[in-house]
């Protein structure tokens, strides 16, 4: 058979191209045309082939829901990033206002958002790993999907500080590692509240009007090693209040409270224990020689110390 060299080498380049375009297909700018998203804006990032959306700029509702619901023009249907930073409009996210369009990033921030509808970011069940929403307007626990957060799959880290919580939702999810729910009026925490967070590694509970933990509250956390729990109004820690099933080492920040009185076993030995800025003024070896034989560190400035029993350490005799 009579071989042509040309033919032969055509091929071969036809076939290169083939390949080079298929490799190229699943690579392509996530962003749609600058004019058709404004006053939003798309960076994408070839490194990663993702989309960040910023939509900070937008002047209504209206105006951000006709801006997702020209998917025809998307060429993607996912963006890594979603971002609002300090805009005066946005009040609600209704059922339908991101079209078709997923996230894996969600950051709303410094608004005056108030309302978060229970399908708002439906398609974003499968996808999304952070949802921030701090320094909103969100007043009541009925205003944001808490019965909708199990279907997060891959959530790790829920940002909800600086709103208006007036109470402690039913939270329960299996994935997530991260929990602010700093600065809101919740006052009280109920013994339950984490119960069906098992994954839970970091809770920021500062600034909650809180004045008591009861004892149990914290059981089951076997992964927790972070509790941030400063500016609040407690004044006495009970036995157990917060004794941890954690497997980490605990650091627990008190700072800035009103706590007089530390009982025996109030606390999971080891650790950290930040306890500035109280109102103690003895330290009972009982309570705090575990801690420390465990090799456990104690932040204890800021208080009226006068003295502490059995020489533990002390500026007074």
């Amino acid at each position: 058979m009579k071989v042509y060299p040309k033919m032969c080498m055509l091929s071969l380049l036809l076939l290169v191209s083939v390949i080079i375009r298929g490799s190229h297909s699943q690579i392509f700018n996530h962003c749609p045309d600058s004019f058709l998203i404004m006053p939003c804006s798309c960076l994408y990032l070839s490194s990663e082939n993702v989309g960040l959306l910023d939509c900070s700029g937008v002047r209504s509702e209206q105006q951000l829901s006709d801006i997702f619901h020209t998917t025809n023009d998307f060429p993607s249907m996912e963006f890594k990033e979603f971002n609002i930073f300090n805009n005066p409009k946005i009040k609600v996210f209704n059922d339908d206002i991101f079209g078709n369009i997923s996230f894996v990033e969600l950051t709303v921030t410094g608004g005056v958002l108030e309302k978060v509808e229970a399908d708002s970011l439906a398609l974003s069940f499968k996808s999304m790993t952070k949802m921030d929403l701090r320094r909103n307007t969100i007043n009541a626990v009925e205003d944001f999907p808490f019965s909708e957060i199990p279907n997060y799959k891959k959530l790790t880290h829920l940002y909800l500080s600086e709103n208006n919580f007036p109470s402690w939702p039913t939270l329960m999810s299996d994935s997530i590692i991260y929990l602010d729910m700093s600065q809101n009026p919740l006052t009280v925490i109920p013994t339950d509240a984490f119960s069906q967070l098992p994954k839970l590694e970091e809770l920021y509970l500062r600034d909650v009007k809180l004045g008591n933990i009861d004892a149990g509250t914290f059981d089951g956390l076997e992964n927790l090693n972070h509790l941030e729990l400063s500016h609040n109004q407690l004044s006495v820690l009970s036995a157990n209040s917060f004794s941890t099933d954690s497997l980490q080492r605990l650091a627990l920040y008190l700072d800035f409270n009103d706590i007089q009185t530390v009982e025996i076993n109030s606390f999971t030995s080891g650790g950290l224990m930040n306890m500035y800025g109280n109102k103690i003024t003895t330290l009972d070896e009982e309570v705090w020689r575990p801690h420390l034989q465990a090799e456990g560190a104690l932040s204890i400035g800021g208080n009226p110390l006068s003295w502490m029993s059995n020489g533990l350490v002390g500026p007074k005799p």
